[in-house]
């Protein structure tokens, strides 16, 4: 549900996760929104493989997390004191 209503995935390979009440991207909320998805899954593979990641079992979701990183350097690049950002 998160995924779907606060994530926009711009066509320059770029994510953007809005946080909170304001349509801003906020550097420590949107780390926190992917978090879940860095971590490996409790599930038990039936091969006893390693537990993978969310990220890892599904491209789309790589493709959420490596644009909010590219995004996340780029406004960080911008100006490094600013907590958050406006998509724009």
């Amino acid at each position: 549900h998160t995924l779907k209503t606060t994530t926009i995935v711009l066509p320059n390979e770029e994510t953007f996760v809005h946080t909170g009440d304001i349509d801003d991207l906020w550097l420590r909320d949107s780390a926190a929104q992917i978090h879940p998805l860095l971590l490996p899954s409790m599930v038990v593979s039936a091969d006893s493989q390693p537990p993978q990641s969310l990220v890892q079992m599904d491209p789309k979701l790589a493709r959420v997390v490596s644009g909010l990183i590219k995004r996340t350097a780029m406004y960080i690049r911008h100006d490094p004191y600013a907590n958050a950002f406006r998509i724009d």
